[in-house]
């Protein structure tokens, strides 16, 4: 079995550098377009998504970033390292393994932007994989 690891303190050094303004998440969708113009996009802005999905399905190339928090992660193999000093990058083996937990009241105090919109019932926040995350708080 894997090792459990901690979400919470990912977010916490992730809001170390700062939350995105309109304009700074609009750049940096830009650059990623420019430095990865095989990747599509998947983000329905309009319905309030907090989560924009990269992807090129051919490679397996995978990397999610938050519209707030500067965060993201991403496929081992889709390198993000251009963004580095922009966002905090964390790169995974798996977006489906259980393998994360997350000290919920930690982050409604300290980091409010990440909404977590579901009940323990839905997602354990003890146990659970990146694909809980996005549907947990997109």
């Amino acid at each position: 079995m894997n090792d459990i690891k901690d979400m919470t303190s990912l977010f916490s050094n992730a809001k170390k550098y700062g939350i995105f303004s309109h304009n700074q998440l609009i750049g940096i969708i830009e650059v990623i377009k420019e430095q990865k113009p095989n990747w599509k996009i998947d983000w329905d802005k309009d319905a309030g998504e907090e989560w924009i999905t990269f992807f090129n399905a051919d490679l397996g190339e995978t990397c999610w970033i938050h519209t707030k928090i500067k965060i993201a992660f991403c496929s081992k193999n889709a390198f993000l390292d251009f963004l580095k000093e922009t966002i905090y990058i964390v790169y995974v083996d798996s977006f489906s393994l259980d393998e994360w937990y997350i000290d919920i009241e930690y982050i409604k105090k300290e980091i409010p932007e990440l909404d977590w919109r579901v009940s323990g019932k839905s997602v354990n926040p003890d146990i659970f994989s990146l694909q809980d995350l996005y549907f947990a708080t997109v």
